[in-house]
């Protein structure tokens, strides 16, 4: 009868375990990271209804409906309504660890997205009615995806995909795979790794944006413009269906046709450093909702906003003194508006198929004439009733030109 085991045994048995080992601990340390990311989930799930119902709680007393708010280091919220901040910092009521940094989007006081989340060690996302892991925020300048994931820095966009930013590229040859001047269409289609590429952070000291260099590039969601931009050339970011966020620096003083056909865009802030809303800059955003408008713009170009189907709110400052031809024509969505005391010239069919436009204010309604395109005509217009004011610009006299005598 055996009274143990013999060395060849034992050494079998502790090869086994080992080969145990190896199988089980992979195995329990993915189940234990699994645990862990579903706890954060779930807290996530938790902060996000706190935060509503602070939202709630809050608009009781004060009106309180913010789109955007900023998660500050000691887990309050600092947010803003059409970028207008609001005074107080809003304190989130929640048991156990508070975030500590992240951007929130809401939309009628609800939580819509969430952006760089920091709970604990960990980055967290909400989109799309969903809660992802991320990656730590990108700061270096390059080519990221979804997660965060550094695709290809701003270096080896110039010198390994030879990416020229100091190009003109025209619509005919955006495309042309030329290996020694691509623009940022022909890099990302010519790459299956940097296909994958939706955030794009540029490199700080850059001026110029030229005409088309991101033209048509369909997959980029957010691009970060450092503020040393102050020139975006016509086209630039034209066919960008899929851009959600972009940020446009203050050092900016002119703008192109350079948003056309960005369907996805829902809200841009005008620098307050620019002069002209050129012609058709933001014409077919079709999902633009909100035009925020700076003080000290002075035109309203020709089909600047044309059918941008989704826009229901735009403020026109008092700098404002001509809005252009079709500047506004599909805006179907389009309810009211106020042309301020500044305005003395509204082009032909500036608001052309704004179906939905009910109100149409005169702050200044001495002095409006109709006209023809030659300025033959001098037709006195009663311009004090709003009502009648939208009918008379959408349908009845939107085909004339309406001018002011100062």
């Amino acid at each position: 009868m055996k009274k143990g085991f013999t060395l060849i045994e034992l050494l079998a048995v502790i090869v086994i375990l080992a080969i145990i080992a190896l199988i089980a601990v992979p195995i329990v340390i993915n189940i234990i990271n699994d645990a862990k990311e579903e706890s954060g989930i779930r807290s996530i799930d938790l902060y996000m209804d706190a935060v509503e119902k602070a939202i709630i709680k809050q608009n009781f007393k004060t009106k309180y409906d913010p789109d955007e708010c900023i998660i500050q280091e000691n887990s309050k919220l600092k947010c803003s309504k059409d970028f207008e901040e609001y005074p107080e910092e809003l304190e989130i009521d929640i048991k156990g660890e508070k975030a500590t940094s992240g951007t929130i989007k809401f939309e009628k006081g609800k939580i819509i997205k969430i952006k760089y989340l920091t709970l604990g060690d960990n980055y967290y996302r909400y989109d799309d009615g969903k809660v992802y892991k991320t990656q730590k925020p990108p700061k270096e300048a390059g080519l990221y995806d979804d997660n965060y994931n550094m695709l290809a820095s701003w270096d080896e966009l110039i010198s390994t995909y030879h990416l020229d930013i100091d190009k003109n590229y025209t619509y005919s040859t955006y495309a042309v795979n030329d290996s020694n001047s691509l623009s940022m269409y022909s890099v990302l289609n010519n790459n299956e790794i940097l296909k994958e590429g939706t955030i794009l952070i540029l490199k700080d000291g850059l001026a110029n944006i030229r005409s088309y260099m991101f033209f048509n590039c369909k997959n980029l969601k957010t691009i970060i413009l450092p503020q040393t931009v102050n020139f975006i050339s016509g086209d630039a970011f034209a066919n960008c269906s899929n851009l959600e966020e972009i940020n446009l620096p203050d050092s900016i003083t002119y703008i192109g046709e350079a948003f056309s056909g960005c369907t996805s865009l829902e809200s841009i802030k005008i620098p307050k450093n620019l002069n002209y809303i050129q012609q058709y800059t933001f014409s077919g955003c079709s999902n633009l909702k909100k035009v925020i408008i700076p003080n000290g713009i002075t035109s309203i170009g020709n089909g600047a906003f044309y059918y941008c189907e989704n826009l229901t709110n735009i403020v026109i400052p008092d700098s404002v003194t001509r809005i252009g031809q079709h500047a506004f024509a599909g805006c179907e969505n389009l309810k009211n508006i106020i042309i301020p005391n500044s305005v003395n010239y509204i082009g032909q069919d500036a608001f052309w198929n704004c179906n939905n436009l009910n109100l149409v204010i005169f702050k200044n309604t001495n002095g409006w004439y109709l006209t023809d395109y030659y300025n033959t005509e001098h037709i006195d217009i009663d311009v004090t009733n709003p009502k009648i004011n939208a009918t008379n610009l959408v349908t009845k006299y939107g085909s004339k030109y309406w001018k002011r005598d100062e």
